[in-house]
């Protein structure tokens, strides 16, 4: 989808349900469905990414947003394993990405996943934050941590 379709969709979204009723659409979809909507997101905002943080700093600051987004909850299932594998193209095993998220500063990730969101223009911040509630929902559930996450980058 172009990224003006998605911002669309996006702000419709938000005027016709409830916060909730969006965050459980995303719970509600298929793995394979959270997959190529998380690869039209990264493709749609990748480009602005670069622009904020440095091309030569682009594939840090979206591993950096990534174990963000897997360590908000503080726990990292198969299926999450599985998820960041297929979308990165790499084959960390559940003790490396576990080791990953482990490393990094998680109150600093967010911090820097929320500050790259409010750089953004309004369709690279739709996609981004639609990029980051695919993450969160391959679970199949969203934790409190999760939504108040997903708000501080709507912000």
């Amino acid at each position: 989808f172009p990224s003006i379709i998605i911002a669309m969709c996006f702000k419709l979204f938000l005027l016709t349900k409830s916060f909730n009723e969006m965050m459980q659409e995303y719970v509600n979809l298929s793995y394979e469905e959270l997959l190529a909507f998380a690869r039209r997101s990264l493709a749609d905002f990748s480009d602005e990414l670069g622009s904020i943080v440095g091309e030569d700093n682009t594939a840090s600051a979206l591993a950096f947003t990534t174990l963000a987004c897997l360590g908000v909850d503080a726990t990292l299932t198969d299926l999450e394993c599985k998820f960041i594998c297929e979308l990165m193209g790499s084959n960390y095993t559940r003790s490396e990405l576990l080791s990953l998220v482990d490393s990094i500063n998680q109150q600093k990730a967010e911090e820097m996943a929320d500050l790259v969101a409010d750089r953004m223009s309004g369709s690279a911040k739709s996609a981004f934050v639609l990029f980051c509630m695919a993450f969160l929902a391959v679970d199949e559930r969203f934790s409190r941590e999760e939504v108040a996450f997903v708000k501080r980058l709507i912000g």
